[in-house]
């Protein structure tokens, strides 16, 4: 009876230790999850030379960041990790949490990255913003194709 007992209060410890560790976890999401999403499009592709082209994106961005950031600019990434920006979107951003904005933006890419996009590999879009503390933030966007936005 002893051992119920023990393995009832045990149980009853570990619920309440579960209990807080979820109740815990979507403040760690939200703070370091998916900040930024955008659905896109691809417009206007004109061959500029042998291997790039002039590609204009268009941008549905969606701020899920938890704050208000101010003053953020988007870019355009190559398609390596931590590689250079290919261009920034004209429109430097102010966004309340859940806002949206349009954007659109011209930039000559290679010929193949149009060929990926359009086949299921997505941009690189970057958010760069500087914190309340002064300190620069980059958050990547998390993009769905959506033929039609910015139309």
């Amino acid at each position: 009876m002893q051992w119920r007992i023990l393995s009832f209060q045990g149980l009853r410890v570990l619920s309440a230790v579960l209990i807080v560790t979820i109740m815990a976890q979507p403040a760690t999401f939200a703070e370091h999850g998916r900040d930024f999403s955008a659905s896109y499009d691809i417009k206007d592709v004109s061959l500029v030379g042998a291997n790039e082209v002039s590609v204009t994106l268009n941008l549905r961005l969606q701020n899920h960041s938890g704050a208000e950031v101010a003053d953020a600019e988007v870019s355009l990434q190559d398609s390596v990790p931590a590689s250079k920006a290919l261009g920034v979107f004209p429109m430097h951003l102010s966004l309340v949490n859940h806002a949206v904005a349009n954007l659109s933006g011209t930039f000559i890419v290679p010929t193949r990255y149009v060929a990926q996009w359009r086949t299921g590999q997505r941009p690189r879009i970057v958010v760069r913003f500087m914190s309340d503390t002064g300190h620069a933030i980059r958050r990547p966007v998390e993009l769905l194709y959506m033929p039609g936005v910015g139309r």
